[in-house]
């Protein structure tokens, strides 16, 4: 049984049991006793783990090709007390890619839980243990892609809240610059409403002084026209004197 999980990436599968089944399974044509488990993954993939989980684990030097890992002549007590060989295949089918194992004691004696129920058990531990070991091996790798896509990523996080910082700054900087010139801007239109207003007066005492100016040179206009009938009649009158002193000067001579 299998559950989906999607921690660290799409679709992983995390087995909430691990069964290892023991039954009769064909080995080059031929039905023998073996061990069963069924994992997710190519067969490629679950094959080179399996190799790679004999070597390492039990030391053991196995040949592995196109799917099938075989050893001979190999010695560890957690498998069996006696010198055995083992042959596997993966083989994939609509449930995943299965381990199949056969243990051989001897050339036509395999593992079995009658016969050789100790070492059936063991078979059943180490296929569990490698179920095990292949699923913790995957999660890792998996959760070592995303240690280095969280690394990646918190580099971008930190420069783009460093941007944001530095956003933030100019915006401040920027703002403290409106306020001081909307501080500057009702300033200047203070002053203007008063020249305004100033102008506004001034224009009134303009027209003001045109007006006295317009009255000024009616009167101007008028006083000419006094000044040229006064004239005339200075002319008149300095005629009349000059006519009087002659008349006197004339009777003088007699």
């Amino acid at each position: 049984m299998l559950l989906t999980t999607g921690t660290f990436a799409q679709e992983i599968l995390v087995p909430t049991s691990i069964i290892v089944t023991e039954a009769k399974y064909a080995l080059d044509g031929t039905d023998h006793n073996g061990f069963d488990v069924v994992l997710q993954g190519s067969e490629k993939e679950v094959n080179n783990a399996w190799s790679k989980f004999l070597e390492t684990k039990y030391g053991f030097k196995v040949k592995s090709k196109n799917g099938k890992t075989s050893g001979e002549e190999l010695m560890n007590n957690s498998w069996s007390n006696q010198s055995f060989g083992l042959e596997s295949e993966a083989v994939k089918d609509a449930s995943g890619t299965h381990i199949r194992l056969w243990v051989f004691l001897g050339v036509d004696t395999l593992v079995n839980a009658k016969e050789y129920p100790a070492e059936s058990a063991n078979m059943k531990v180490v296929l569990k243990e490698f179920a095990k070991t292949y699923y913790i091996g995957v999660f890792n790798e998996e959760l070592a892609d995303q240690s280095k896509e969280v690394k990646s990523q918190g580099k971008e996080v930190s420069g783009l809240a460093e941007d944001k910082a530095k956003t933030e700054k100019a915006i401040a900087k920027e703002e403290a610059a409106i306020n001081k010139a909307e501080k500057q801007k009702m300033k200047y239109q203070e002053q203007i409403q008063k020249y305004q207003t100033k102008l506004v007066s001034l224009d009134g005492d303009i027209q003001n002084s045109r007006q006295k100016i317009v009255e000024k040179r009616s009167k101007i206009d008028k006083t000419s026209n006094k000044l040229g009938e006064a004239s005339d009649k200075f002319e008149d009158v300095e005629a009349a004197q000059k006519r009087i002193k002659e008349k006197i000067a004339a009777v003088e001579k007699l």
